[in-house]
This record gives C-alpha cells, structure tokens and sequence, in this order.
C-alpha cells in the first residue's frame, strides 16, 4: 500500500490583511464562532482538497484529520474589560475572587469558542464533513511530525482512505507575542499562518509517495 500526497494548501497573512474562510462555509452563520485560527485552518484545507480534486467531495467517515494548532490566541481588547473588572480596588493587582464574582462575565460570550485549541479540527470538520478519527496537538515542529504520523498509522491501518494533515498558527496578537517574548527573546517574526496536506491511500505506486 502506496501512501500519496496528492494535495497541499496553504495560507500566509500579510501584516494587516483578513482572512476570508466564507468561500468554504456551510452556513455562513458559523463565522460568527469562528476565531483567526479556525479561519486559517479552514482556508488552508478548503485550498488543500481543491487542489487534490476533492473540493465537492463529502468526505465522511473514511476521511480523517490530523492537525497541530498553535497557542490559543487573544486581542487584547477582548481581555481588557475582563481585566478592568477584576482588579484591586488600587488597581494594581488581579484579584481573583473579583474575577469569579463577575470579571469573567465581562467577555463576550463567543470568546470561548474562538479560543478552544480543538475549534480549528472542529471547523474543518464541519465544513467538509470529515468524521473519520482526528489527532490535535500543540505548537512545535516536532508535534507536527506527531500528527503526520498519526495521519500515517491511520492509512497505513485501514482506519481511513483519505487524510488531512496540517498546522495552524495565529500569532500576531498581544498574548502569543508576550509568550514568545519571554521564553525566546529577541522576539522572533511571528505570521498568521496555516497549511495542510491531503495524503491518500493509493493501490499503486504509480503516483508520488509522501
């Protein structure tokens, strides 16, 4: 048994530039529980199975996911309100019994689904129906290879003829900045960005082998 790459997507923002995942949606009412992750990782999978031939494929129980998602992203002005409100009464420190009293309540109440480090695996397959097995991981090369790997333990077993592997990162927001800032300065460039793979079971070696 062949495994072959047989599509590949990607998305990369410029500073400044949106990202537009409407093209791929369902319903286009999902937007609204959708977070700059889920977007990219969204754009970079519909892009992905189109370039495999799959764009109007259901793809269903025999097609997987597989995917490493970058640290959960925040904007600041989604946090300052939940911050102001949970503060001393001096305001120079986070009080946390302010913060479970009612500071929690002062963010809007979408926030939590565009900040889940599984929503991107969800949004990807809700959009093109995949409900094969799927593998999140955390940021990092080498959890990337980890979830290549387990996109090919489940082809290589049978578990799915079709598999989507990929990562997604949105970083340039004021959280993911600090981290970075703290555990590898200098800062380094930090982009918006996704891509993924569709790796497929092949009955043949006829075709280019992943």
């Amino acid at each position: 048994m062949t495994i072959a790459l047989t599509g590949a997507g990607s998305i990369l923002l410029g500073e400044g530039e949106a990202c537009d995942p409407t093209p791929f949606l369902r319903t286009r009412k999902s937007r609204k529980f959708m977070g700059l992750q889920d977007e990219l990782a969204v754009v970079a999978a519909g892009r992905a199975l189109a370039s495999a031939g799959l764009a109007a494929a259901d793809l269903g129980e025999r097609a997987g996911l597989f995917l490493a998602v970058g640290y959960i992203p925040f904007l600041e002005e989604d946090i300052a309100p939940v911050l102001a409100a949970s503060m001393n009464d001096e305001g120079d420190r986070f009080d946390v019994r302010r913060f479970g009293a009612g500071g929690f309540q002062k963010a809007h109440p979408l926030l939590t689904f565009r900040c889940l480090p599984n929503m991107p695996a969800y949004h990807v397959s809700a959009c093109f129906d995949v409900q094969g097995p799927y593998f999140v991981t955390y940021p990092g090369g080498s959890e990337f290879y980890s979830a290549l790997d387990e996109a090919r333990y489940a082809l290589e077993s049978g578990l799915v003829d079709i598999a989507l592997a990929g990562a997604v990162a949105a970083q340039s927001n004021f959280l993911v900045q600090h981290h970075f800032s703290r555990i590898e300065p200098p800062q380094p460039r930090l982009h918006d960005v996704a891509a993924m793979l569709v790796l497929e079971r092949a009955p043949s070696p006829g075709v280019v082998e992943a």
